[in-house]
């Protein structure tokens, strides 16, 4: 991994995001990558689950990365159970505390940290409640989207996500209502029609 961090500073590449496939953070090896990158000057940018990350973990991302989004999918413990397949009840917990230590660390760095939220139909209703979260965690923004056409694995020989739009929309603007000059949300709504 560290020869293709190199590879990347030689090809003149300027930024990579690190995500997709899995948790970054299953490679041991991640912290030092993100390092090397960094030396290499090229920006960062990592989306992870946020369950596997250490106290070094977290002091590498708030010091190398541009951004870090958490992809949590859920406000509630029992939501976040039931859409990532887990028995753990105190998880999501974890993983709010990890998120709560990256803010803190990053608060004089560049790293802005993202609260991540893929909506389907069984967290389509937790919305405003996961913005809110969000908010409370101290992070710079709450990124929704739909999944839909563009993740098969979730909705092949799927035809009705029965998604309520209009509560969508309305717990949507609610969000925004929270919104202030150090907390944003984004709700990519016009992918409900590919």
């Amino acid at each position: 991994m560290l020869r293709l961090a190199d590879f990347l500073k030689e090809w003149g590449v300027n930024s990579a995001c690190v995500a997709g496939g899995g948790e970054p953070f299953m490679n041991k090896g991640m912290s030092t990558l993100l390092r090397r990158m960094h030396e290499n000057g090229l920006e960062s940018g990592v989306i992870t689950n946020g369950s596997l990350l250490t106290n070094k973990d977290i002091s590498t991302l708030a010091e190398t990365c541009l951004w870090v989004g958490f992809s949590m999918d859920a406000a509630t413990p029992r939501t976040y159970m039931n859409i990532k397949g887990i028995k753990n009840e105190t998880l999501f917990g974890k993983v709010c505390e990890n998120i709560m230590k990256l803010v803190r660390e990053s608060k004089d760095t560049k790293c802005s940290v993202a609260y991540k939220y893929l909506l389907i139909p069984e967290n389509q209703y937790e919305i405003y409640a996961a913005v809110k979260l969000a908010k409370s965690l101290g992070v710079r923004d709450f990124h929704l989207r739909p999944v839909g056409w563009d993740n098969l694995t979730k909705t092949k020989g799927k035809e009705d996500y029965s998604y309520d739009l209009e509560s969508i929309n309305e717990q949507i603007a609610r969000g925004q209502k929270l919104e202030t000059e150090n907390f944003r949300v984004f709700g990519i709504r016009h992918k409900f029609n590919p």
